[in-house]
């Protein structure tokens, strides 16, 4: 994959501010490669089969050549076009989630500022940031990597999976088995999982939820006690959310 790379040579195209609306947009072929880091907003991409998101935070590569559907709301993004001297067999996308996101917002808005004013060493400027950029991604990979952060990661997620009926189970809680700041623990966390920890609880706690519910066997208030849901409020709307229905009328329609 491009964020694995360790001897890139990249020419650049273009780099782009990009603030648009809610769009629904299919990307044709293009002759030149994508970098783009997304500040607010999410969207999902559609090649073929392959389905993904990619959320505010991410850093995604697009490879030449790859044709794409775009379904998004309001975004801003900060996007570099090049040509690099790598060429991949799988030709698939890369989505990386850096822990010191404003570093790269930084650097990216940078190219973008050097770019449009286009004053005298403005490539040599764009490039430098560039590999700054891709030299962060490569080290900030081999650190996700490593043995020991990426073990309490995964323990985590095992202690979430024995635990997530618990009401007690917090982020911060996690963030302390693990050794960490509450922060690092999060991003280590979306790095790994492509989703925050409580993203992660809340998915589980409804698949559970969908599941007793559907059975009959169990009130309303019943299931979002054993589901680790302490507000019932809060329950029926996560509920409804999901299913499209409050959880009074989810049961009863899958019990009669």
């Amino acid at each position: 994959m491009f964020f694995n790379c360790q001897d890139t040579e990249a020419e650049i195209i273009s780099v782009l501010h990009i603030n648009r609306g809610s769009s629904h947009a299919y990307a044709y072929e293009r002759d030149f490669e994508a970098l783009a880091l997304r500040i607010h907003g999410s969207a999902r991409f559609t090649h073929g089969e392959t389905v993904f998101d990619v959320n505010a935070g991410d850093i995604l590569y697009i490879p030449q050549y790859y044709d794409y559907r775009i379904d998004a709301g309001e975004e801003e993004l900060l996007a570099v076009h090049f040509h690099s001297n790598n060429r991949f067999s799988e030709n698939e996308p890369d989505i990386f989630t850096p822990i010191d996101f404003r570093y790269f917002e930084r650097k990216l808005d940078n190219m973008c500022r050097s770019w449009d004013l286009k004053k005298t060493g403005y490539l040599y400027s764009c490039k430098s940031d560039f590999y700054k950029i891709l030299m962060r991604i490569s080290e900030q990979r081999q650190e996700l990597n490593s043995n020991d952060r990426n073990k309490k990661i995964e323990q985590a997620a095992d202690y979430i999976h024995e635990h997530y009926s618990d009401k007690n189970l917090s982020v911060d809680a996690l963030a302390k088995m693990a050794n960490m700041s509450d922060t690092y623990f999060r991003k280590l966390f979306v790095a790994k999982f492509h989703q925050t920890p409580l993203k992660y609880i809340n998915e589980l706690r409804i698949k559970k939820a969908v599941e007793l519910l559907s059975s009959g066997y169990y009130s309303v208030t019943e299931t979002a006690e054993k589901c680790g849901f302490d507000s019932q409020p809060y329950f029926s709307n996560i509920i409804k959310k999901a299913t499209g229905f409050s959880p009074s009328l989810f049961k009863e329609s899958k019990t009669h």
